[in-house]
């Protein structure tokens, strides 16, 4: 639900300093998607903890890096007070 400030935070393994994250979000179950927006590392908060983590699937590796966390504000999305996203 969007309230004043921010509304979720994505959390992602840094390992490289380029864009973070691209997120879309819904408010009618997935029909219709805002428009795409880009989230770079300076956004993002460092949390201190360090973490091992797999991508693609466990064959593909593994990787450790500090977890960020990036706020979101819905309301960038175009996303009304107290609406609430679906995706």
């Amino acid at each position: 639900m969007n309230h004043s400030g921010y509304d979720l935070g994505i959390v992602t393994a840094r390992f490289s300093t380029d864009d973070s994250a691209y997120l879309e979000v819904s408010s009618d179950g997935g029909s219709t998607f805002s428009s795409s927006l880009t989230f770079g590392p300076l956004a993002a908060v460092g949390t201190g903890a360090y973490y091992e983590y797999y991508y693609g699937n466990v064959l593909d590796g593994c990787s450790t890096g500090y977890l960020y966390v990036t706020p979101v504000d819905l309301l960038d999305f175009g996303i009304l007070d107290d609406a609430t996203i679906m995706q």
